[in-house]
């Protein structure tokens, strides 16, 4: 395969706004709000090019090509357009009376034609001559993204609400932190494909250009296997989708649906221990990562023609639960 670019491609520049208002709820509390807004242009758009100009079931589609005397050949061009609109809202407190936190909230929608370089995010334009075509949810678009943060200090120990009384009882208990993250947000997006050039435009078939049909409910009944949807055997209902007719492109857009909400939790507890000196600490630090080993799906295999494994989830979308510990002498 050949790999050109357009030579008078030219580089990409976005136009970024956002406008916000805070008010201060007390002396160490405050909650933002802002729109925040950036339309990209000249974004690369990769792909085959010198394929048939249109789709068609006419056998040969290099005579139907632009130059029917040159092979298709990758090629890029600096044609792309994507743009980004959010609204976030924002609580957050400092450090006082052995408390801080965040919360923090975005609802946004992120569009495009292609994902980066060749459909970096798994994204391709279906007709290379009309890219706008394409425009649709981006791979990162993600409507709902949630984060809550914590760090809480234990009213225990001396000088603290809740003492023994002994100094030696006292420095062992007190002085101990906690750390929490909580993190929600929507499914990572993914398209329903025919991994074939059912369109017959002379383009790679296995890069994913041409989009399924949509024939039905993806979201209600079973697939064949008799596996209900929403479920790692059976995401989505396999028969609401077909193969496009030989010679045209299937009538969904790129990545229309989501994969199984993500959420997570991180925790840590965390003490440093005062030695011979104000400047020498010893801190001891216990950290889980997904602490409640939650189990997030990818998104399906979604090649139509992938008889076996088509709607299945073969991988997840995070790790299992990790724990470490640390010790870290402070000189």
């Amino acid at each position: 395969m050949n790999w050109f670019y357009d030579p008078h491609i030219k580089n990409a520049y976005a136009d970024q706004f956002n406008f916000g208002v805070q008010h201060e709820l007390n002396s160490t509390t405050t909650i933002t709000a802002n729109y925040v807004g950036s339309l990209t242009h000249r974004a690369n758009v990769g792909g085959m090019y010198n394929t048939a100009l249109t789709p068609s079931p006419a056998a040969n589609p290099q005579s139907r090509a632009l130059f029917p005397y040159m092979i298709a050949s990758f090629y890029d061009r600096s044609v792309g357009f994507a743009d980004y609109h959010a609204f976030q809202l924002a609580m957050n407190k400092r450090f006082s009376n052995g408390l801080a936190y965040q919360v923090a909230y975005t609802y946004s929608k992120a569009l495009d034609e292609n994902d980066g370089f060749f459909g970096a995010e798994g994204k391709n334009v279906a007709d290379p001559y009309n890219p706008r075509a394409s425009l649709s949810p981006a791979g990162y678009d993600l409507p709902h993204i949630l984060t809550v943060n914590a760090n809480y200090e234990l009213p225990v120990g001396q000088g603290k609400r809740y003492s023994t009384g002994n100094h030696a009882v006292d420095y062992v208990i007190g002085g101990w932190q906690t750390n929490g993250i909580l993190t929600v947000r929507s499914g990572q997006r993914y398209s329903v494909t025919d991994g074939e050039d059912q369109a017959n435009t002379g383009n790679t078939g296995w890069a994913g250009y041409e989009q399924a049909n949509l024939v039905g409910d993806p979201n209600a009944g079973s697939c064949p296997n008799g596996a209900h949807v929403h479920t790692a055997g059976c995401w989505f209902n396999t028969s609401a989708f077909a193969k496009p007719a030989r010679g045209s492109f299937g009538n969904l857009r790129p990545d229309p649906f989501q994969g199984q909400r993500y959420w997570n939790v991180d925790f840590s507890v965390f003490r440093q221990f005062p030695l011979w000196s104000e400047r020498r600490r010893l801190e001891f630090r216990a950290e889980a990562f997904n602490l409640f080993n939650t189990v997030i799906f990818a998104p399906p295999n979604s090649d139509i023609n992938s008889q076996s494994n088509f709607g299945v989830v073969n991988s997840t979308a995070n790790s299992n639960r990790i724990m470490q510990f640390g010790l870290k002498f402070i000189y």
